[in-house]
């Protein structure tokens, strides 16, 4: 029997659980931020550097720490992504409490500021909406100040709505070089043509649609036979239900007898098992073939009053199943 103690205890532990739930997730992180940053240095070791590269950033997003920045900064010097490390190194040199650490960067980044290519962007007519991108990133921002970039080719998109995109590219070379993004004026898109109403008298003349008529001989008779197979198919299927629930039935006869008295309790709940599935199959067995035979009729009717060739198809013809809950019955209605 569970008590009320028993749910109140299942309730605290569920809810107990739910809660814990974010924090293991949390503390996950830095465990899985520690063997990436491991699997980062071993690909350093193997040569693989943009591997590398990828591991220590991926590490850094799992769990920011200044020693990882400090890796993964000299791990895209290696790379050649001057700006990227240059921007990494100087964050470690400006917060870092590591003295060691600390200086390398500063010394590094001082190495490296010299050798960075930058870009100016300039915007020619500043628009509503004027989103602009470089390689998918948003430097709409960006406008009228320099910044510093990897060396590398860069597609540059510029959006705003009702205008057409600008697009162009520009490819980042050479040290201690700066490179203009100019987005000149966006063209405008034509405004959509405007639509003239019909005057009352073309509206009042159209002609009305025409009603759908009946299918043709060819397809009545095709629904016939198609209504009629599926009939068939339904008969039989409710015969073989039929065949399943009399074995279960004479299952049942066979543990206790014709009028299903037990000797044991054993047997009598055997015996009522055999006989709910008996009853369940026969009443799937009644109903299917009940609805088979009204198929089958339908399909044979469809077919025997489809028109010839060269009669007018003038009548509709409509099929509906009924039901009351007891019993079931197709309504056929129309002119044929």
């Amino acid at each position: 029997m569970i008590t009320r103690n028993r749910i109140v205890t299942v309730a605290v532990v569920a809810a107990l659980a739910l809660a814990l739930e974010p924090a293991r997730t949390a503390s996950a992180q830095p465990a899985a931020a520690e063997l990436t940053f491991k699997k980062a240095r071993a690909l350093l070791k193997e040569g693989k550097i943009a591997e590398a590269c990828d591991a220590f950033a991926q590490s850094q997003h799992l769990d920011p720490q200044l020693g990882t920045e400090y890796n993964l900064g000299l791990c895209w010097d290696k790379l050649g992504k001057t700006a990227s490390a240059w921007l990494a190194l100087r964050e470690v040199a400006q917060r870092d409490t590591n003295p060691a650490r600390k200086a390398h960067a500063a010394a590094r980044a001082s190495e490296l500021e010299p050798m960075l290519v930058k870009a100016s962007l300039a915007i020619a007519r500043v628009l509503p909406g004027l989103v602009i991108t470089s390689n998918g990133d948003d430097i709409t921002k960006l406008a009228g100040v320099e910044f510093p970039i990897d060396p590398g080719s860069y597609q540059i998109v510029a959006r705003a709505p009702g205008h057409r995109d600008y697009t162009t590219t520009i490819v980042a070379v050479g040290a201690g070089t700066t490179i203009a993004i100019e987005i000149p004026p966006l063209a405008e898109l034509p405004e959509a043509p405007a639509v003239t109403p019909l005057p009352p008298q073309a509206r009042t003349s159209e002609r009305p649609a025409p009603m759908a008529t009946a299918p043709r001989s060819g397809h009545r008779k095709t629904i016939g036979i198609v209504t009629a197979s599926a009939g068939g198919v339904a008969i039989a299927a409710g015969v073989l239900a039929g065949v399943f629930a009399r074995a279960k039935w004479n299952a049942a006869q066979a543990l206790c007898g014709a009028q299903v008295t037990c000797a044991s309790e054993a047997d009598y709940t055997s015996a009522q098992h055999q006989v709910d599935a008996a009853r369940l199959r026969g009443n799937l067995a009644t109903g299917l073939v009940a609805l088979g035979v009204a198929a089958a009729g339908v399909g044979v009717v469809l077919w025997v009053t489809a028109p010839h060739a060269h009669q007018e198809q003038r009548a509709a013809w409509r099929v509906a199943p009924t039901t009351d809950g007891r019993s079931f019955a197709v309504a056929l209605d129309g002119r044929f």
